[in-house]
């Protein structure tokens, strides 16, 4: 008698974390704890959202990134908005984790305040 193969499951982000200063033309990265499947390649994206609470992507803006990267530069311009970062990872089979997200802290600040 055979059993199908049992395959692990997806991957999923938690306690996903914004780290850096939240200002116009500073560097800031995504990061986060893998739970759950095997762990691959994990993609960020970036985006702005006038609202503080995180309660659905609706609001939410894409910010263009020349890659789906942890890394990412502010960009001059959005001052008052928070940014949020889409936290997906990857099995190594290429099949997507469910997204985790986060949202700073603060709002974010002129480069010449903070």
């Amino acid at each position: 008698m055979a059993s199908n193969v049992v395959k692990p499951g997806s991957p999923k982000g938690t306690s996903v974390m914004i780290i850096g200063d939240i200002r116009e033309n500073s560097k800031i990265t995504s990061t986060g704890a893998v739970t759950g499947g095997s762990e691959g390649p994990c993609r960020v994206q970036w985006f702005r959202t006038p609202s503080s609470i995180l309660e659905s992507s609706d609001g939410f803006e894409a910010l263009r990134t020349p890659k789906i990267a942890k890394a990412f530069h502010i960009p001059l311009g959005i001052v008052g908005l928070y940014i949020v970062a889409k936290f997906t990872l990857m099995a190594p089979d290429g099949e997507s984790g469910e997204p985790a997200y986060a949202i700073s802290d603060n709002s974010i600040v002129p480069f010449h305040l903070a």
